[in-house]
């Protein structure tokens, strides 16, 4: 968010191209010049549930989304088009199949990463191929705006009857990873000594999120500690600051690789103590942030009630931390940092294709053929493999089809350009290569 409102204070336009969920297609204005679009198909829980029509569908919708713009900046997920437009890759992280995948599909201009952890991981990644990291992958940290997280005295309403408590939060999405059940072994092994409760914000947008809160319940149940787990709406971010400053600690017990460890960072600035494993990135600011009481990945649940009792004793420490985290971490550098690489990358590429004005890269065909997951029935209709179904074809349509395989879409009316416009929606013709080359049937 503070990225696109500070690309937009410079005088940028941007254009965000988004998942649609429960029908959700109405673009929409968040910033001055900051436009939001959700059109591509998408599955909350996994990408690879997407189907291949769906994945067709979405590189089309993006094919004409990008005509008019400039640069392609693509967050943690391979862009599913080769173009001439030049492609910053943003990975914040590498613990998921689809940010892998990015990395690894090379489809891309540089690289920004969120911390010295991830560059070193891309780094040995691509060892042995023609991507320098030095050139291709830059570090710009994450900005955190400090004048928001700041630690406020109001109480959050979730807290309400628990004044007198010791409040864990832990605020984590739906990931066995991030450790829940071991912040619940830990509540059981101190219910008898001390009076703690654990907060978890629900993320209830997915069908397998609501079961694995069910599941925690009944673990939690098993330990004799259901009742010291308090289960609410997800926070948003209007009320972190708020909800930050009025826990007592905030468990960050993860053994995913953290690219940044954002929850960290804002939980420090509110003024509250974390405990954290020293996950991923976070390894990079171990000895520098305060405030932060770090776990190696072998700790005993010794370590972590000894740990436990010196975050709740020395919390004074956070504000230490906060004074780090506002020098070494100003929303200024990192939306200069992005200006600098986005505007360098463009002036690099129109100078690239200005010196190639007479070269005709990506030729534009306008030869019509039938993709290799079609084909004509004994009845003149279409069959397409990924959607299993039948196309019939009118008599006007078959004259046009016809028309073009043989001439092209050059000479074609107005009027058989729009007929042909819908058969090519329906994914059971395309535009074909001249050098393409014969298809092997």
């Amino acid at each position: 968010m503070e990225l696109m409102k500070g690309l937009s204070k410079f005088g940028h336009e941007v254009h965000v191209i988004c998942g649609k969920y429960k029908n959700n297609i109405t673009p929409f204005q968040i910033f001055e010049k900051v436009w939001v679009y959700p059109l591509l198909n998408a599955n909350p829980n996994c990408d690879e549930d997407l189907t291949l029509e769906q994945i067709i569908e979405n590189i089309k919708v993006t094919q004409k989304l990008i005509e008019k713009i400039d640069i392609i900046v693509s967050v943690d997920r391979a862009f599913p088009i080769f173009t001439q437009k030049p492609i910053l890759l943003i990975l914040s992280t590498l613990s998921y199949h689809f940010s892998i995948r990015a990395l690894l599909s090379l489809n891309y201009d540089k690289v920004i990463v969120l911390s010295r952890y991830l560059h070193n991981c891309i780094k040995h990644i691509l060892y042995g191929t023609d991507k320098n990291t030095y050139e291709f992958c830059k570090v710009i940290p994450n900005g955190l705006n400090h004048t928001f997280y700041r630690p406020a005295a109001e109480l959050h309403p979730v807290f309400n009857g628990y004044e007198n408590t010791i409040k864990i939060l832990f605020p984590h999405r739906a990931d066995s990873r991030k450790g829940f059940k071991k912040a619940i072994d830990f509540l059981s092994y101190i219910k008898e000594q001390y009076n703690a409760y654990m907060f978890i914000p629900k993320q209830e947008f997915f069908t397998d999120n609501i079961n694995f809160y069910n599941e925690l319940l009944t673990y939690a149940k098993k330990l004799g500690v259901k009742d010291r787990i308090i289960l609410h709406k997800w926070i948003p971010i209007e009320d972190l600051p708020m909800y930050f400053s009025s826990g007592d600690v905030v468990f960050n017990l993860s053994t995913l690789a953290e690219g940044f460890g954002l929850v960290v960072y804002e939980s420090i600035l509110c003024g509250t103590s974390v405990i954290s494993t020293k996950c991923g990135a976070l390894r990079d600011v171990t000895d520098e942030l305060k405030g932060v009481w770090w776990l190696d990945h072998d700790y005993t649940m010794d370590d972590l009630i000894s740990t436990f009792e010196n975050a709740i004793i020395n919390k004074n420490t956070t504000f230490q931390g906060r004074e780090t985290i506002i020098v070494k971490y100003p929303i200024e550098s990192m939306i200069k940092g992005y200006l600098n690489e986005i505007e360098g990358l463009v002036s690099k590429f129109s100078l690239k294709l200005y010196q190639a004005k007479n070269v005709e890269l990506l030729p534009r065909t306008t030869k019509i053929g039938m993709p290799p997951w079609c084909y004509i029935t004994k009845k003149e209709n279409i069959y397409s493999d990924i959607t299993g179904q039948v196309y019939p074809l009118k008599p006007k349509e078959r004259d046009v089809i016809t028309s073009c395989q043989k001439m092209g879409t050059r000479f074609l009316s107005d009027k058989d350009k729009r007929i042909i416009d819908k058969v090519l929606d329906k994914g059971i013709l395309m535009y074909i290569p001249d050098n393409l080359g014969e298809v092997i049937r």
